[in-house]
């Protein structure tokens, strides 16, 4: 693995920075933190370059840079309690500073497998169901593929799924195996 597929899953969870429905795998996640560490590291050490700023009172470089990820985060956070078939709204559990470790287990057990009432799984095991699984009689042929086709698209439009993820499904449900 080169260094750009963990940059991609970082600027995956960016690009859904205000994303909070469909799911996100513990790669997506944990890697969004790993860059989000590695980058608040680097503003902290401009802000003590540049400006000065040691101690108690951040600089403004990470000022901005908090303010940025703020939302990204929460929204990667979102995505990643839906993996694992939980609601955001388990988010609340940070006031309780307890909450944190539940949170933090949440984060790193493994998401559920197939689709979840929130989207398809991130890792595209089991996201292209059969025909039957969507109400299509069996043996419909191209009508099954075009549905599942014009489905995949909407869950790319939506962001619910990345273009990656996408292609990879779609070639799946043509029968073509791996996308070339």
């Amino acid at each position: 693995m080169n260094w750009r597929t963990p940059m991609r899953s970082y600027l995956n969870a960016i690009r859904k920075y205000a994303t909070f429905s469909g799911r996100a795998s513990r790669t997506e996640y944990w890697l969004f933190a790993l860059f989000y560490f590695i980058f608040g590291a680097v503003a902290v050490f401009l802000d003590a370059l540049l400006f000065d700023a040691v101690g108690e009172d951040p600089g403004p470089l990470t000022i901005l840079f908090v303010i940025a990820h703020i939302l990204p985060g929460f929204a990667v956070l979102s995505r990643r309690l839906h993996d694992t078939d939980h609601s955001a709204w388990w988010m609340l559990l940070y006031l309780t500073g307890i909450g944190i470790f539940i949170l933090l287990i949440f984060a790193l057990i493994r998401g559920t497998e197939g689709p979840n009432r929130y989207g398809v799984d991130p890792h595209g095991e089991g996201s292209v169901m059969p025909a039957a699984a969507h109400g299509h009689p069996q043996g419909g042929g191209g009508a099954d593929i075009v549905a599942e086709l014009e489905r995949l698209s909407s869950l790319k439009e939506r962001g619910a799924i990345s273009e990656d993820e996408y292609a990879a499904m779609k070639a799946r449900a043509l029968g073509t195996g791996n996308p070339a």
